[in-house]
């Protein structure tokens, strides 16, 4: 019985301490439109949870609906023009799930993002910068 206890014990800390592990933020920043015609609200935000680092979109998160919208990252941390945007280091990290709600998309493991410096909403089709949001 003292054996089976022993091992009832362990697997609880180890269920406990993975449930319990916390997501850390890295960096954060406020979604701002270009202009009138394309706005922006909401927060991104990087999280590290173990070796993995996710961009959630969060606080009302909305963007100006519009085709072919795509999530970038950018070198340039305040791109006021899509001249901006094709001028920066950039990845395109993956389509835009939905132009309002929450949202989060998984960093690939090969993306070193202390190269980045904001998240943008990009339409791909145009060639037209939506809204950023600054990593900082």
């Amino acid at each position: 019985m003292k054996r089976l206890s022993k091992y009832f014990v362990i697997l609880i800390f180890m269920f406990s301490s993975t449930a319990f592990a916390a997501e850390t933020q890295l960096k954060s920043g406020e979604f701002v439109g270009v202009n009138s015609n394309y706005q922006g609200e909401g927060r991104a935000i990087l999280l590290q949870d173990g070796d993995q680092q996710t961009l959630q979109f969060v606080d009302q998160f909305y963007v100006t609906p519009g085709p072919d919208l795509y999530v970038w990252l950018i070198k340039n941390p305040t791109p006021k023009t899509a001249q901006d945007v094709k001028d920066s280091p950039s990845v395109q990290l993956a389509m835009l799930k939905t132009p309002s709600g929450n949202q989060s998309y998984k960093i690939p493991a090969d993306i070193d993002m202390s190269q980045y410096g904001s998240v943008v909403i990009w339409c791909l089709e145009f060639g037209v910068l939506f809204a950023h949001a600054p990593l900082k």
